[in-house]
C-alpha cells in the first residue's frame, strides 16, 4: 500500500474526493483516517489550494466524518502560513468552510481579518459562484461574526458585473442572503432588479 509514499497533493486531492463522494463507499471511509494523518505529517509542504480543499473537505464531512474536524487547527496554522498565496477559489472556500462550519469549529473566524484583506484584493477575479457563496457566507455568519458585512458593498457591485454568469442557485444564495441581512437597500435597485430577471 502506498499511502506512506504519498506526497502532500496526493494527500489532499484524496481527501477532496472523499468529500465530493460525500464518503459513498466503505472504502474511502476506510481510507479517509489514514489520509488524515498523512495529511497532519505532511502539513508543511501542503500547497494553498490543497490547503484550502482540505478546509472545503471539512465543512462538508462534517456530520459524515468528524474526525476531519481535529485536523483543523493544523489546517488554519497552514492557511496562516501561507494566506498570502491564498487565489480567489482558496479564500472563497475558505469562507464558506467557515460559515459552514460555525457551530462545530470556530477556529477559522481566526482568519476572517486576513480573508477579507484578500477578498477586496481579489474581487475583480471572482466566479459568480464565489461571489454567491460569500455573500450566503455573510449572512449565515451574522449572529457570530459581522466583520464579512463589510465586504458587502464591493460584492455586491461585482455580482452586477457577472449576474449572467450566475446559475438559480447562485442567485437564490444572494437573494437570501440579503433577506436575511435586510440589505435590500445596500444592494440597490440596480442589484435586486438585476437578480430578479
Amino acid at each position: 500500500w502506498k499511502a506512506m509514499d504519498m506526497g502532500a497533493q496526493e494527500v489532499a486531492n484524496i481527501i477532496w474526493s472523499c468529500a465530493t463522494t460525500e464518503l459513498s463507499s466503505s472504502q474511502l471511509k476506510d481510507l479517509l483516517p489514514w489520509m488524515l494523518e498523512r495529511l497532519v505529517d505532511r502539513a508543511d509542504s501542503m500547497e494553498p489550494q490543497g490547503i484550502a480543499n482540505c478546509i472545503w473537505a471539512a465543512a462538508k464531512l462534517r456530520t459524515r466524518a468528524p474526525a476531519m474536524l481535529e485536523v483543523m487547527p493544523v489546517l488554519v496554522e497552514m492557511v496562516q502560513e501561507q494566506k498570502h498565496k491564498l487565489n480567489p477559489q482558496d479564500v472563497a472556500n475558505v469562507i464558506w468552510a467557515t460559515a459552514t462550519l460555525r457551530r462545530t469549529d470556530t477556529c477559522l473566524l481566526s482568519l476572517l481579518p486576513r480573508l477579507i484583506e484578500l477578498a477586496l484584493e481579489q474581487k475583480t477575479d471572482f466566479t459568480a459562484q464565489h461571489l454567491a457563496n460569500i455573500v450566503w457566507a455573510a449572512a449565515t455568519l451574522r449572529k457570530q461574526d459581522t466583520r464579512l458585512f463589510s465586504l458587502l458593498p464591493a460584492l455586491l457591485d461585482e455580482i452586477t458585473r457577472v449576474i449572467n454568469k450566475m446559475n438559480s442557485q447562485d442567485v437564490a444564495n444572494v437573494i437570501w442572503a440579503l433577506g436575511v441581512l435586510q440589505a435590500d437597500e445596500l444592494a440597490g435597485d440596480g442589484v435586486l432588479s438585476a437578480l430578479g430577471s
